[in-house]
């Protein structure tokens, strides 16, 4: 994309996605630590896969909807919550 021959977006990019991560990664260990998730839930693990699915869902806005956005929400929401919850 346009950042890979743009360095100092990629790198504003790179730290505020970053940054994102980690504010994640932080409640998801506050919630943890609470006892509001499984015990051997993984923060990062969490907060990686979250933002990850996040943007690969922006991929599917564009064009033709060749899947429905439902089944697409619905499949983030099932693998966050077997991350996180018994």
């Amino acid at each position: 994309g346009t950042a890979s021959v743009h360095p100092q977006l990629a790198r504003r990019i790179a730290e505020s996605r970053d940054a994102v991560r980690q504010s994640l990664v932080d409640v998801m260990g506050r919630a943890r630590a609470r006892g509001l998730l499984r015990k051997d839930a993984d923060p990062a693990a969490i907060a990686t896969v979250h933002l990850s699915l996040i943007h690969g869902y922006s991929i599917w806005e564009l064009g033709e909807e060749t899947i429905d956005r439902s089944f697409i929400t619905d499949a983030h929401r099932a693998v966050l919550l077997s991350l996180m919850f018994d």
